[in-house]
């Protein structure tokens, strides 16, 4: 780069050089066209000449500008090449190897690419961008656009992974779980008794993930449309698809001993978990289960049951004032409910109360910031199209995996509702019944005749309209 810094500076030179000639000769031109004595032939003929010297005394100051710039900028990128060699480290070739492969993964070439890998399980384009940035050839990494979108999905979008705390720490987690003996006691220096220290049991739980998987399912036709539109399908169904599953394995998860995301429903650890059996449905059913969290938990707890519950038996119930005990906030499109001042969301893995039975769970009430799902990971998810898919019915899947655990971290943080025994609470309402029939036959007797009576009276009222129709007539025919 020197080199080529001072050959650009001498050839600047040598065109200053050139350009200084030029001008002697353009001054020493001018006087002699200026000489009174000379003839106009000749003066013609030497302003002809000046002008062609200062044509090229003009492109001479224009090469000599470019020479000058093109030094400045040669000189100038060396300057930046010293300095760079000077700070060169290998975290450097490693910031601008992982700001190269970001930019990659995160451009359009590259998700249409991807998204070409995950519906042909031709890999070659998308393994030849890799290559660019990677020379290793490993992984095929999924688009940093889907990972952003389904990230953000789960932090905010999800019922209720959005209200679970959410790491992204790498291999098995364990967290302490601090629990007293009962309750704290003040400890008193001056007093004749003195208190004794309670006893703090520490204990763990473990985060062990699992692939929690879910299928996407389109059809052969959508599947050979455009590639873009295939993508543009992916970015709208994967990321819902994921959140839908997580949601259900919140509630409905990994039973202990085994790997995942330990359900609500599915931990027996009463430590956590406690149960509450709702023997009739009123208005202080979700009080039952909200009274018997631990303390800390009201700020944050949530009632989640399925909708149809919601709509078909708690909005009909009244509170001991005559009010309903549910209320709404926000607008007519999409209402925040709440029970007993709690947000009620809903989930339709929970079982209605008219449809479950004796023993099911329909409503759960709790923390869920209590619950900690780790994605070791990243929130990344894998894709592939299922090779034995249902070809008869013109059906293509797509099967989904993302890496997760998940457990309860704090002490009576949920309260599962389980349906009692309700078999000897029904009503006779036979009489009742016969009663409102009897009604309903006497109210429909009474129809009958005031309707007879009606037509009667239409009746009359039509030939005596006929009767007045013919004396006017027979009044006009006698007038004349």
């Amino acid at each position: 780069m020197y080199k080529h810094w001072k050959e650009a500076s001498k050839r600047a030179d040598e065109i200053k050089v050139e350009s200084d000639a030029l001008e002697t000769q353009v001054n020493a031109l001018r006087a002699e066209i200026a000489d009174k004595d000379l003839d106009v032939e000749a003066r013609e003929s030497k302003i002809g000449e000046l002008q062609d010297l200062v044509e090229a005394q003009n492109k001479l100051r224009a090469d000599y500008d470019k020479a000058i710039s093109a030094r400045d900028t040669l000189r100038t990128k060396e300057n930046d090449q010293l300095g760079l060699v000077r700070n060169i480290n290998a975290q450097r070739i490693a910031e601008r190897l992982e700001a190269t492969s970001e930019a990659l993964y995160a451009s359009k070439r590259y998700e249409l690419a991807w998204a070409g890998y995950i519906k042909t399980g031709n890999d070659a384009e998308v393994r030849q961008l890799i290559s660019t940035v990677d020379t290793s050839a490993g992984e095929i990494v999924t688009p940093t656009t889907l990972v952003d979108r389904i990230e953000s999905k789960l932090r905010t979008g999800g019922r209720l992974v959005r209200l679970c705390r959410l790491e992204q720490i790498k291999g098995l987690t364990e967290h302490p779980v601090a629990v007293s003996a009962s309750d704290p006691d003040w400890h008193e220096e001056a007093g004749s008794t003195q208190k004794v220290e309670k006893q703090i049991t520490l204990t763990s739980v473990q985060i062990d993930p699992q692939f929690v998987a879910e299928t996407l399912a389109t059809t052969k036709k959508f599947e050979a449309d455009s590639i873009e539109a295939f993508w543009g399908w992916l970015m709208a169904e994967l990321p819902d698809a994921l959140l839908r599953k997580i949601d259900r394995e919140i509630l409905h998860g990994a039973a202990a001993g085994t790997n995942g995301i330990r359900g609500i429903l599915t931990n027996t650890n009463t430590l956590f978990v406690v149960e509450v059996t709702g023997v009739l449905l009123d208005f202080n059913i979700a009080n039952l289960a909200v009274g018997m969290l631990d303390d800390g938990t009201e700020d944050n707890t949530t009632i989640v049951m399925n909708r149809l519950t919601f709509f078909n038996n708690i909005r009909g119930l009244k509170g001991a004032d005559g009010h309903p005990i549910w209320t709404s906030s926000g607008n007519e499109e999409r209402p925040q409910f709440y029970l007993g001042g709690f947000p009620v969301t809903f989930n339709s893995s929970l079982k209605a109360y008219d449809d479950a039975d004796e023993g099911d769970v329909f409503m759960v009430a709790g923390d869920f910031n209590a619950m900690l799902l780790n994605f070791p990971q990243g929130m990344s998810p894998t894709l592939v199209r299922d090779a034995l898919t249902r070809k008869k019915d013109n059906i293509v899947e797509y099967l989904s995996e993302i890496y997760v655990g998940g457990n309860i971290t704090r002490p009576g943080s949920f309260a599962v509702i389980k349906k009692g025994d309700v078999s000897g609470l029904s009503i006779d309402l036979s009489a009742e019944i016969a009663d409102l029939q009897e009604m309903l036959a006497e109210a429909e007797t009474a129809a009958k005749n005031a309707q007879a009576e009606a037509d009667k009276a239409k009746a009359e009222t039509a030939k005596l309209k006929a009767d007045a129709d013919k004396s006017k007539a027979e009044a006009a025919k006698a007038a004349k």
